[in-house]
């Protein structure tokens, strides 16, 4: 399968690729890279994204072979943070258990996704922040935007479902970049 025009991809909505990483934080080799662009969804804000895990069909409940990238949108006070490591654990885990994130999954709580904030899961959703376009790539490669979410949260996803939470943030309209963001449960 042809993805060589997968990066263009992200640009077209989320700017030129502005670096990369494909080490980890201890200098060894990633199978894929993280890659931070300069727009995530408005003014202040950035994006982030794997770029390789796509070569590799994961397996989904479906018994359907699944092409994914990760995405996370965070605020620019977290532009030179540690969103690559975190993209690279999440990356690893899917990779390391040959399985793909679905829409409504909950990964976490596991601790803070950066030091300091009080959210400690990702519910994953489709990029609702972007063009519906940009959520497939060649009707091939699923975009998983990373939401992150309070313990609260995701107990009461557990509890009470992903479509409950959706609503929940539909009220409340947080800003889901915001890694400070108080918890809407």
């Amino acid at each position: 399968m042809d993805l060589s025009g997968l990066p263009e991809h992200f640009e077209k909505y989320l700017g030129e690729i502005e670096c990369g990483w494909n080490t980890d934080p201890d200098g060894h080799p990633m199978p894929f890279q993280v890659v931070r662009y300069p727009q995530g969804s408005g003014a202040g804000s950035c994006a982030f994204s794997t770029l390789g895990i796509s070569g590799h069909e994961l397996d989904s409940p479906s018994g359907r072979g699944l092409r994914q990238e990760l995405l996370m949108l965070v605020t620019d006070d977290h532009r030179d943070g540690s969103i690559p490591a975190v993209l690279q654990q999440v990356g690893m885990m899917l990779m390391e258990r040959h399985r793909a994130v679905l829409l409504g999954d909950l990964l976490g709580p596991n601790g803070p996704i950066v030091a300091g904030s009080p959210l400690e899961a990702f519910w994953v959703h489709q990029p609702v922040y972007q063009p519906d376009d940009f959520a497939v790539f060649q009707d091939s490669v699923v975009i998983a935007w990373l939401i992150p979410v309070s313990p609260t949260e995701a107990g009461y996803i557990c509890e009470e479902g992903s479509e409950a939470f959706k609503e929940l943030l539909i009220e409340h309209d947080p800003n889901l970049m915001d890694l400070s963001r108080a918890s809407v449960v």
